[in-house]
């Protein structure tokens, strides 16, 4: 055995603990000498040769402490300095974002020199909203414009209310149902909270509620009582005159609540005539009543085109071939003419084609680009009764070049892009479907990335995305990838219209394909599809 061995080990363990090596995450220092006097910046601590030096006041980002000496970055100089001369600036937490957020040079946003993805930091200097980070540009600055409220904070809504993208009107992407949710951030009256739709943010000022005109419609009363509350016990507060008009904001029973001029209020519906209103029957099945919640007298399917000439509550009078009835508006939509996809126009690809047949399936025979066709096919027929405009790809067993899948819908002026498929994997455990869509550039190091192209609408994807997957996910269920906006599918990222890839089910699992050749499955498949896109179109 080598005892001075061991007394160097031991002693070097010592040296070890009297000078420890720390890495320091985003610390930072200001230099502090004589303002005649520089810090040299060595090339290695204590003897290493001098590669440049510091002024007094100099702010410094401190990236390892060794014992006495500080490994610095000043800009684009970075060596070892002695920390007897660095002051070391307080620890200022971390920024963090969930969104795709802009990297300034300076703090200044006339000097943005790109973006990043969600993401936390380390701040190394804060001045207001922005923060000094070390991003993969360097060290730059990130703006944040944030409250943050305390963490048990909560916003309530007791009507709909809309749901944005980001603190800006004119980024709605839906609506939802009256509901209590947790605060993560809040700027002024727009609160970040977590809806069905991911991250999102919400409007409430106490003093202005959101409210959308449901309908128009005209008095018919001399005079009509406008009250403070949807009962006759409400405080009188006004009266509307004949033949007045007014805009219906939400209904409560018998009860309208209507806007008229700068006022508002709570009228009886006995007295306002809605003329009449083009509706969209949109349950597979709706049951037509002689009065509101009396008997059925009668039944219509999806589709049927409907004319609304009044409301009760939440029950519309509905006239339909030359029958009439009362009916719940939750299964009617209003249109201009009854097709609420009127005005849209929609590009339907169906995959592969040609040469190119896709996936076989485990049974052999089964091939992707028949099963693409058929259920292609079928929703363009079920959008076409709603109104739209429909342009398929392909309509027979063809190939099509990808790009000139994409090109279409700028050809035709397109809304959307929908490309239909069918999946397969090794394993025959896997199934339920899939939806991709694309958020961000491809990666130009990949072969097939040409010039890191991205979808001209990443955000309007991700709405047609999660509207579509909300009605079809059920059907054949999700797979472990279920809905994805990572991916850089071709015809996605290619397209210059929001635009999605279904993946119907796999074609190598027997229960999905069994489900997938059975007409029943099919069809509601089809109709949710359908259902979806136009969920995406009346978010907007």
């Amino acid at each position: 055995m080598n005892y001075k061995k061991i007394m160097t080990s031991t002693a070097l363990g010592v040296t070890l603990l009297l000078n420890p090596v720390m890495n320091v995450a985003a610390q930072t220092g200001v230099v502090d000498v004589n303002t005649t006097s520089t810090l040299n910046v060595r090339e290695t601590p204590t003897d290493g040769t001098i590669i440049g030096s510091l002024k007094d006041n100099s702010e410094v980002q401190i990236l390892e402490i060794k014992g006495d000496w500080a490994k610095i970055q000043f800009e684009d100089l970075i060596g070892w300095s002695s920390m007897n001369y660095i002051d070391e600036n307080e620890d200022l937490g971390q920024v963090s974002f969930d969104e795709i957020f802009n990297i300034y040079q300076t703090p200044d946003t006339s000097t943005k020199v790109g973006a990043a993805k969600p993401t936390s930091m380390d701040v190394l200097e804060r001045k207001g909203d922005w923060y000094k980070v070390n991003t993969y540009l360097g060290i730059t600055w990130v703006k944040k414009e944030t409250t943050q409220p305390d963490s048990t904070a909560k916003v309530s809504f007791t009507e709909i209310f809309n749901i944005y993208k980001s603190p800006d009107k004119s980024t709605k992407m839906g609506a939802a149902k009256p509901t209590t949710m947790d605060v993560v951030e809040r700027r002024g009256d727009w609160y970040k909270v977590q809806t069905y739709l991911g991250p999102s943010w919400v409007y409430k000022n106490q003093d202005e509620q959101e409210y959308e005109t449901i309908r128009t419609g005209k008095v018919t009363a001399d005079y009509l009582n406008v009250r403070t509350e949807p009962k006759l016990s409400g405080t009188l507060k006004d009266q509307i005159t004949e033949g007045t008009t007014v805009s219906i904001l939400k209904t409560s029973g018998v009860w309208y609540y209507v806007s008229y001029g700068d006022k508002k209020g709570w009228v009886h519906s006995d007295y306002i005539y809605n003329e009449s209103t083009q509706g969209f029957v949109t349950a597979d099945v709706l049951n037509i009543r002689s009065a509101p919640g009396e008997y059925v007298k009668d039944q219509v399917t999806y589709g049927t085109k409907v004319a609304i000439t009044k409301y009760s509550g939440e029950w519309a009078y509905v006239s339909y071939d030359g029958n009439e009835g009362w009916a719940h508006t939750d299964y009617i939509k209003e249109s201009s003419n009854g097709q609420i996809l009127e005005g849209k126009t929609i590009i339907l690809d169906p995959g592969h084609g040609g040469y190119d047949n896709g996936a076989l399936a485990v049974d052999g025979r089964t091939q992707e680009e028949d099963i693409n066709l058929e259920y292609s096919k079928d929703l363009q027929h079920k959008l076409e009764l709603m109104g739209a405009t429909v342009v398929l790809t392909r309509d027979s067993d063809v190939y099509v070049e990808l790009d000139d899948r994409a090109a279409l819908s700028a050809k035709h002026n397109a809304d959307i892009f929908l490309s239909i498929h069918a999946n397969n994997i090794e394993s025959s455990s896997v199934s339920g479907s899939e939806l991709f869509y694309n958020t961000t550039p491809c990666d130009t190091s990949e072969e097939w990335c040409d010039q890191g192209e991205q979808n001209d609408y990443p955000e309007k994807s991700e709405v047609l995305a999660t509207s579509i997957w909300s009605e079809i996910k059920g059907v054949f269920g999700a797979s472990p990838r279920g809905l994805d906006g990572t991916t850089h599918y071709r015809v996605n990222r290619m397209n210059t219209v929001p635009s999605v890839l279904i993946e119907i089910g796999f074609l190598s699992n027997w229960s999905d394909l069994s489900a997938i050749k059975d007409e029943a499955h099919k069809e509601e498949f089809v109709k949710n599809t359908a259902n979806g896109v136009v969920n995406y179109f009346t978010s907007y």
